[in-house]
């Protein structure tokens, strides 16, 4: 029977394979404070150092003292077979397999929020762990407290990601300080998360994150408890493994195992605040609201991720995602105008309607993250390949010529919507 490296195989399996790494099976037990069952151990299939085969006289169980095997790259792993396994596994389990898989090279992503549990689960291993978070120099002073109480709580130091002072410099010289609330989200989040992210990341053959699938119906229903990261890449350019343990977990439950513990809490869940990003971005959310309802509430529900989870879609799920994106738009907006930052045509489009006091929604494809999805929906939808792509009253009118052309012919008014478009 063949096996890819580092995949893993029951425990009563008969070893067939040379290629083999045998966990010390640990005791099911439950905490009586948690209501979490630790799951039985199983086998990891790895190879040693030297890249030759183990021998069966050579079977060493390094998890005896906490050791971390030197595996194989990231890529070699059985990333499907490794999903399957840990789509029922409990958290616990896949922190352990994490931090004893890829040591040093793994680390935590710290939100701020609830996923403090993730950092307790990391504790419970008894393995080293890192942790780091992304200081965005906008998030709320209760965020930043509540970073000082969790180091001091697990006794860890906080490796804080900082965004390109030039970068947040020039972004602020030319649009002001909540541009945002305009351009979208997209822009900001770039400059001051995803690229200090993706700095960071490329310093890790690994990440754990504290997503889960009931977060937001829209973007993060397809969460795996394991992936290949699709949108960023790990340490020397290789495959980064991305591991969501917490995907299955319900809100209620994380919250059950934050109050039995008295685990540390950021003093804004206190106050309506559920999802928590940025100070400018995030607000409370009303009875019955769905925790996403306080993050971007300018924006589509089906917009709200800031860049950090892309690849939680599959390509046909991001494609469903902006399909139901451009549909809601065109339905619900007077004008909507696909365009791209870099386009001139655009630029006379929004120049022209602006001049006429016309208001429209504009969705630069190249600054939001599903845009590539967009450009192919939209090219499905319409038949057209360039930008701007525009919508007026429901109807698709072209680009930059029929809208100069509607213009030319006096029947842009302030009241678009008694625009008749034949």
């Amino acid at each position: 029977m063949f096996m890819k490296p580092l995949a893993y195989i029951n425990t009563t399996s008969t070893l067939s394979s040379s290629l083999f790494y045998s966990q010390k099976k640990a005791a099911v037990e439950k905490s009586s404070k948690t209501g979490f069952i630790a799951q039985p151990s199983r086998q990891l299939v790895c190879r040693p150092k030297d890249g030759r085969k183990w021998s069966k006289q050579e079977i060493i169980y390094q998890n005896r003292k906490h050791e971390t095997l030197d595996c194989v790259a990231s890529a070699d792993l059985d990333i499907p077979l490794l999903e399957k396994q840990f789509s029922v596994a409990d958290p616990q389990e896949v922190v352990n397999f994490a931090l004893s898989t890829f040591g040093e090279e793994v680390a935590i992503a710290f939100s701020g929020a609830e996923d403090v549990v993730l950092l307790e689960y990391a504790k419970r291993s008894g393995k080293p762990f890192r942790v780091f978070a992304l200081d965005t120099g906008r998030l709320h002073p209760e965020t930043y407290r509540f970073y000082e109480k969790v180091s001091e709580y697990f006794k860890i130091s906080i490796e804080y990601q900082f965004p390109n002072a030039e970068e947040v410099e020039a972004l602020v010289r030319e649009k002001g300080l909540f541009s945002f609330y305009k351009d979208g989200h997209g822009e900001c989040c770039g400059i001051r998360k995803v690229k200090p992210l993706k700095k960071k990341l490329s310093s890790l053959r690994a990440w754990m994150t504290g997503q889960r699938k009931d977060q937001s119906p829209s973007t993060r229903s397809f969460v795996p408890t394991i992936q290949i990261d699709p949108s960023f890449q790990g340490k020397d350019g290789t495959s980064l493994v991305k591991l969501n343990p917490l995907a299955n977990r319900s809100s209620e439950q994380v919250w059950s195992m934050i109050r039995a513990l008295e685990l540390p809490y950021n003093e804004l869940h206190e106050r309506g605040f559920i999802s928590i990003g940025c100070e400018p971005c995030t607000r409370p959310v009303l009875p019955n609201q769905h925790e996403r309802e306080g993050r971007w509430w300018w924006e589509e529900a089906i917009q709200k991720e800031c860049g950090l989870h892309k690849g939680n879609l599959s390509s046909t799920g991001m494609e469903e995602v902006a399909s139901q994106l451009v549909e809601n738009l065109i339905e619900k907006e007077p004008i909507v105008i696909f365009a791209r930052s870099d386009c001139p045509f655009c630029k006379q489009a929004k120049a022209l309607l602006d001049a006429l006091s016309i208001a429209y929604k504009l969705v630069e494809m190249d600054k939001v993250e599903n845009g590539a999805e967009l450009f192919e929906v939209l090219k499905k939808k319409t038949g057209q390949k360039t930008v701007p792509n525009i919508f007026i009253s429901q109807k698709h009118i072209g680009g930059w010529t029929q809208l100069e052309q509607l213009y030319r012919r006096d029947l842009l008014k302030v009241n678009i919507s008694s625009l008749q478009i034949s």
